[in-house]
């Protein structure tokens, strides 16, 4: 049988003839079998004998798919290893993007379910498989009390094994919590973006320098009631005898400004209140029932809240201001409105929460480790006294430069 347009694109080929006996060893069609591999080899070779194209007539006539399935192909091992060092370096990378790089770099078409698999063996081979991580769970934990005495390691597991929960403490972030941090804690819970999802919660404060100071976290198989209350019974044990945690009450409970003046926002909405400068007056005046000092001060924007929309003010009153606006709130604030700072630790890990479990533990670890060596550094530095100016600053808080930076103490 001829393909399409093949005899105007060869010219005659004169081939003597041909006997029969040339084709006892010839492939004689679907289904045929050979003994041995070197038996199937001699009659691909005779068949190369028997077909020859003596001119080639170079006009084509095939349609696109045979130009995709001519395409350069490479095996999956293979291409893991490719894209090994930019996994190392950028965990974000998107299947897209590697799409367009192999189209890019290699001439390779890859379609976004063949990128995604290629990335998860990347990953597999980079961290390890994220199955047997779970199993070094329990030696990871004891290797870490033994090797950092003070620090709390606990996790538990289902009664069929499996993961469930999983609370971590270094005895760092104990001690340097109960020496020199604000007795302010923001708590906030997150997704993992690992192979097993999760959630991951955590537990950071103010050190001196009113910079984040990473305290605990917890990493759960899911999130809900239970596993906060769990959470927090582990938290108690970490933040010791300070006056502002005898335990966890609502008077203790301070609400994030920024999501009540969302709800605030979203619900000016719903009323229309007379239009856009309406809903920025009305702003305005929230702001000035969360951030009044004195309880007078307090009652004058509450007034001025209900004369410009007595469903508004109805609104702040249900919403307990006793737990966000500065007047109302009995305990110590320090102007921490929001928890902000909880967002400044999820950036602080952003990469290390696409890793497995074990990846995670010993990542943050190193990323701790970092952070307390440079607090450190500064301190031995200020206490050389070279170079460095001291100023007064806000009462009994100090103000240290070296001429380039500032930094506070207390």
């Amino acid at each position: 049988m001829q393909s399409r347009g093949f005899h105007q694109r060869c010219a005659e080929s004169h081939v003597g003839p041909l006997e029969s006996s040339c084709f006892e060893s010839a492939i004689l069609g679907s289904g045929h079998t050979f003994s041995t591999a070197n038996e199937f080899r001699d009659a691909i070779y005779l068949i190369t004998k028997i077909v020859q194209v003596h001119t080639f007539r170079n006009e084509h006539n095939h349609s696109l798919e045979d130009v995709s399935i001519s395409e350069p192909v490479v095996r999956c091992n293979r291409a893991t290893t490719m894209i090994d060092d930019v996994i190392r370096s950028n965990p974000d990378y998107l299947p897209r993007q590697i799409c367009k790089d192999f189209r890019r770099q290699y001439g390779m078409q890859l379609n976004y379910c063949q990128a995604w698999n290629l990335k998860e063996k990347a990953k597999e081979r980079i961290h390890g498989v994220p199955q047997c991580s779970y199993k070094l769970l329990p030696w990871l934990c004891t290797r870490l009390i033994e090797t950092n005495p003070g620090t709390i390691a606990e996790y538990r597991c289902s009664d069929d094994g499996h993961f469930m929960q999983l609370f971590v403490a270094l005895s760092v972030s104990i001690h340097g919590f109960q020496m020199g941090c604000r007795p302010i804690i923001s708590i906030d819970s997150s997704h993992m973006s690992g192979p097993y999802k999760g959630a991951l919660f955590s537990a950071s404060s103010y050190d001196v320098d009113d910079d984040m100071f990473p305290l605990a976290y917890g990493l759960f198989s899911s999130e809900n009631y239970e596993d906060w209350l769990w959470f927090l019974e582990k938290l108690k044990m970490v933040i010791g005898e300070r006056d502002c945690f005898e335990v966890f009450g609502s008077e203790n409970h301070a609400h994030c400004y920024r999501h009540i003046k969302e709800n605030f926002s979203s619900f000016l909405t719903k009323l229309n209140t007379k239009g856009r400068k309406g809903k920025e007056n009305a702003l305005q005046m929230l702001d000035s029932i969360a951030y009044a000092r004195l309880d007078c001060d307090y009652e004058v924007a509450m007034d001025t809240l209900r004369t410009f929309n007595h469903d508004l003010a109805k609104w702040v009153e249900e919403n307990n201001p006793q737990h966000w606006a500065i007047s109302k709130f009995k305990k110590m604030h320090w102007d921490k409105m929001t928890s902000n700072l909880v967002e400044s630790f999820n950036s602080w890990l952003r990469h290390e929460r696409h890793y497995n479990i074990c990846v995670f533990f010993i990542e943050h670890m190193d990323k701790m480790g970092v952070l307390v060596l440079k607090e450190e550094k500064i301190a031995l530095n200020i206490g050389k006294c070279e170079n460095y100016i001291t100023y007064l600053y806000l009462g009994s808080s100090m103000k240290v430069s070296n001429g380039k930076a500032f930094w506070k103490w207390t």
